[in-house]
């Protein structure tokens, strides 16, 4: 017998209609009522993850999983562009460019980070049937 689960996506109908601004032009965001059927495959392996400040995820199998660290990797850049920023006389047509520029980048910098955990997770999720992981209190001093 096979065990699987079977989910299916329905559109109903469209609930609010969102428009975003962000620092390369404008979005619309639909909200939409679904139905999501898709069948899944149960496969019976689960693994538990310990979430770390260091390391993207480690599991209890002993695989790693490293940040990629993209802020660090574009720091150059953007310390270059803020640079750029506080030359500018506020107000002026440059300063807004030159704002913009460095909004675009750290824009940049949060997708890369978004895309790279949800690509993780999506794997981790596909690959297995339970995922256990711990939960966290940081202290901030």
């Amino acid at each position: 017998m096979e065990l699987g689960i079977y989910i299916f996506t329905k559109f109903k109908q469209i609930k609010r209609i969102r428009l975003v601004k962000r620092s390369e032009g404008y979005y619309v965001q639909y909200c939409v009522d679904a139905e999501r059927n898709i069948y899944i495959e149960l496969i019976g392996k689960t693994i538990g993850l310990d979430v770390s400040l260091n390391s993207s995820y480690k599991d209890f199998q002993g695989n790693k999983v490293d940040n990629p660290r993209y802020l660090r990797k574009s720091e150059k850049a953007s310390k270059r562009l803020q640079k750029r920023v506080s030359r500018k006389k506020k107000g002026s047509q440059d300063y807004e460019k030159a704002i913009n520029r460095l909004a675009r980048k750290y824009l940049k910098v949060s997708r890369q980070r978004k895309d790279f955990a949800v690509k993780i997770a999506l794997c981790v999720v596909k690959s297995n049937d339970l995922v256990a992981f711990e939960k966290r209190q940081v202290r901030i001093w």
